[in-house]
């Protein structure tokens, strides 16, 4: 019986892939670059990847998805895998971390609005508005821009 078959809920990486949302690729990097570790097949080297794999490269497409560079996520990670995290300067880590969360979620509820205001004030389309008064046939494709479409 090998490691694979011992091993409960193991995965090989295109089970990984799945079972987190990332390509083979890019679970293929994070080792490369030290994020994830999965242990070894002894009689042929293939990849196995336990639930905590599974969940360590969740983890890290979550916190790619909101910016956090490679460097950040192996910060992140260490204090992730770290049930014993109390002490002052991991929880002012964690609160720069949580700092610039709150930054990124301003300027997104930010451009939110913006965009908002500018579709509450556009009133129509520029193929439209050109149909209408008469100027679709024009040859260049730039006179579209030359069309009041309504947005101030």
């Amino acid at each position: 019986m090998g490691i694979i078959e011992i091993l409960e809920g193991a995965m090989n990486i295109s089970q990984a892939s799945q079972a987190c949302g990332l390509p083979t690729k890019t679970i293929r990097f994070y080792e490369e670059v030290g994020l994830v570790v999965p242990a070894r097949q002894a009689s042929n080297g293939y990849r196995i990847y336990a639930m905590a794999d599974v969940e360590r490269l969740r983890f890290l497409q979550r916190a790619r998805a909101v910016g956090f560079g490679l460097e950040e996520c192996r910060e992140l990670l260490v204090l992730y895998c770290d049930p014993g995290r109390r002490n002052l300067q991991v929880r002012l880590l964690l609160k720069g971390y949580l700092g610039k969360l709150d930054q990124q979620f301003i300027a997104l509820n930010s451009m939110r609005t913006s965009l908002e205001l500018m579709l509450d004030e556009c009133s129509g389309d520029p193929v439209s508005m050109a149909a209408q008064s008469g100027m679709e046939n024009l040859p260049h494709p730039m006179a579209f821009t030359l069309i009041d479409t309504g947005c101030d």
